[in-house]
């Protein structure tokens, strides 16, 4: 088959850095084996390989509508919610530069989100995956209904459209849906270490990041304080969960104790990734021979 490869920095291999932050000096990012892509090849596949550390899935899901008419299986390793919008409130030159004719000022859109616009307006922005955080701050009054939300319809609707051919994995963050798709690993972490993580995860970037989305947000200050003390919970769990990655060396370490290595990749390939692409092609030589 020939597959697309993508997601966030899961999706890439084996970082095997002495110092995690070296990706960040270097551009491509060095030292990083594509033990999964070689894997696939290995078995015959063909790979298009791209993915984005440090993104959120948006910029996973724009490689994914780049390439979907061109390949027989995406494999999309998900990652974590607090990423989007993280990313998309404070990315005005994304928003200029998709901007259409009748879409508000990206200080507009900030202030008065999607309030007076034509509905056709509105699904044109949300498709690019904008969201306006007031609005869900205020509608939800919960960061975990605020990233459940944004999963589902910016994310998880977008991904559904091409469940046929998707293979959905569940890296650094637990695949939590509604929608009923046909192959998926929910949890790696999991597979790998036993520990069971219902939270939502970050690194320290993306908590400070949502946390001055909070102070900055026109919203009123009981609800800003619960949200600030919904973070802290998070953030308290968060510590946990990567304190977990450390007892596990055999499988995250001995390098940045944050991405799989190779014994791990190699192990939920075999177990996990190779016998649903296996399903995954039968159903697409069923689909080809209906024809």
């Amino acid at each position: 088959m020939k597959i697309l490869l993508t997601g966030d920095s899961w999706a890439a291999g084996d970082w095997n850095l002495v110092d995690y932050y070296e990706y960040v000096k270097n551009d491509p990012p060095k030292n990083i084996s594509p033990i999964l892509s070689n894997l696939l090849i290995n078995d015959g596949h063909e790979v298009i390989h791209e993915y984005h550390p440090g993104q959120s899935d948006i910029s996973a899901i724009e490689s994914v509508n780049t390439h979907v008419n061109d390949v027989d299986c995406v494999i999309f390793f998900k990652t974590q919610a607090i990423r989007t919008p993280s990313l998309i409130s404070n990315n005005k030159k994304l928003y200029n530069s998709l901007r259409g004719s009748n879409w508000p000022t990206y200080e507009e859109f900030l202030e008065n989100g999607f309030l007076g616009l034509e509905q056709h307006i509105v699904e044109e922005i949300k498709s690019y995956g904008f969201a306006n955080i007031k609005e869900l701050f205020t509608e939800f009054k919960c960061i975990k209904k605020v990233f459940d939300n944004i999963n589902h319809e910016l994310i998880y609707k977008s991904l559904y459209k091409i469940n046929n051919k998707l293979l959905l994995v569940g890296g650094i963050e637990k695949i939590k849906t509604r929608y009923k798709f046909k192959n998926v690993i929910e949890d790696l972490v999991e597979f790998l270490t036993g520990y069971q993580n219902n939270y939502y995860t970050a690194k320290p970037r993306d908590f400070m990041n949502f946390y001055k989305i909070i102070m900055t947000a026109d919203i009123n200050l009981d609800l800003k304080n619960t949200l600030l003390s919904q973070l802290i919970e998070i953030v308290d769990h968060n510590q946990q969960f990567t304190e977990n990655f450390l007892q596990h060396k055999k499988y995250f370490g001995p390098n940045d104790n944050v991405h799989p290595n190779k014994i791990a990749i190699d192990l939920y390939y075999q177990v996990l990734i190779k016998p649903k692409l296996k399903e995954i092609n039968n159903d697409y030589r069923t689909a080809i021979k209906g024809k």
